[in-house]
């Protein structure tokens, strides 16, 4: 865990929802929207209806004086029809340009890792599809030292173009 001061902690969407916005609109900026080329619509409802029904868990990472900094959600699947496997995916992680460089992202992964066990989860599946570059370290080398194995490189059509 980093020296610094931050506290990692399972958040309830409604609790934080407020400093949530601002997260997901930076993080959709430098992320999805190269990609998807769409504004960001953020259902306040459906996350805390699906956090309620066991399906979405929220990593967040809280510094001492500037509030929410980090986040990770993670939706969770109770039954991998394939195998039988309950699993989860991580939905976004992300941490404010200020912070990174400061194990934050492997230390939200660790706790949300902590949380899903605790759970009875039986997998976790992560991609490291987040933008990379300048400011933006890969995951990759992240979750390769937290034993997790590369399984698939995923592609994207956006059908709602012609």
């Amino acid at each position: 865990m980093s020296d610094l001061p931050y506290v990692y902690a399972r958040c309830r969407f409604a609790d934080v929802w407020d400093e949530l916005i601002p997260l997901n609109i930076e993080q959709w900026v430098e992320t999805e929207m190269q990609v998807r080329k769409k504004p960001i619509n953020i259902d306040k409802a459906f996350y805390e209806a699906a956090q309620e029904a066991g399906t979405r868990e929220l990593v967040g990472c809280i510094h001492e004086t500037e509030g929410l900094v980090g986040v990770l959600s993670i939706c969770i699947n109770e039954y991998a029809p394939h195998n039988g496997e309950s699993i989860a995916l991580d939905d976004y992680i992300y941490v404010v340009a200020d912070h990174r460089g400061h194990g934050i992202a492997g230390d939200m992964i660790d706790y949300g890792v902590h949380i899903l066990r605790e759970m009875g989860v039986d997998r976790f599946i992560m991609g490291s599809r987040h933008v990379m570059g300048e400011g933006h370290p890969s995951l990759g080398g992240v979750l390769a030292d937290r034993g997790f194995e590369p399984i698939s490189v995923i592609y994207s059509l956006d059908l709602s173009e012609d």
